[in-house]
């Protein structure tokens, strides 16, 4: 877990001047960063898979 939260503030968090953002405007920006880890972003941990097609994968072998 400590692997997501790294990356989130690396990708997301650090590097963005945050004062005229809007709660609105955060929780869209959020949701389309997660949206595309969840989607797009392949890992070694899950034999080169993104998040979703493991999950995916889980469904299919239970």
């Amino acid at each position: 877990m400590e692997g997501f939260f790294g990356l989130l503030k690396k990708e997301f968090w650090h590097g963005r001047d945050w004062s005229d953002w809007t709660p609105a405007s955060f929780i869209e920006e959020f949701g389309g960063w997660i949206g595309r880890y969840n989607a797009e972003r392949r890992s070694d941990a899950l034999g080169g898979r993104t998040p979703a097609e493991f999950r995916s994968a889980l469904g299919r072998a239970a």
